[in-house]
């Protein structure tokens, strides 16, 4: 597990042999006025256009999609929920995945566990991780915006 993920982080995440976890946070005062699922939907759900998307975050903005039936935030599945925090999971061929989503009086974060399922899951994500480093960030900022517009 990354070295640099907060220790209450940590604990929430449930993904037993994580290869990659990273944790990202913005500071946000008002950060709990939404819940860890608004949160989570402000993020990952996004009813712009393709390439408004892809022009706002990049190449790894068409990945967002259309809000998502309950239990479910954009393809993640919820599988988690306490006051404060919203744990998700997605499993592909390549990787088992999870996300948790956390809100507190200091602001909202952002920490993701990968595991590796096959032998060339690791070299796809190196080349991923990257975008995702850089991306983490601008889609805490960017819900954080767009909560505060509604």
């Amino acid at each position: 597990m990354g070295s640099d993920v907060p220790t209450e982080e940590r604990a929430l995440v449930t993904l037993v042999g994580a290869h990659y976890v990273d944790h990202h946070a913005l500071i946000a005062e008002d950060a709990q006025r939404w819940s860890p699922e608004q949160w989570a939907r402000a993020m990952f759900e996004d009813s712009r256009s393709l390439l408004k998307r892809m022009r706002d975050l990049g190449l790894l903005g068409a990945l967002l999609s259309p809000p998502q039936p309950e239990g479910r935030v954009a393809g993640w599945m919820v599988v988690d929920t306490a006051a404060g925090w919203l744990r998700m999971e997605s499993t592909s061929q390549l990787t088992s995945d999870q996300v948790v989503v956390r809100v507190d009086a200091e602001g909202a974060s952002l920490t993701t566990a990968v595991r590796y399922e096959r032998r060339g899951s690791r070299i796809v994500w190196r080349l991923i991780s990257t975008q995702h480093r850089r991306f983490a960030p601008r889609v805490l900022r960017r819900a954080h915006r767009l909560l505060a517009s509604e």
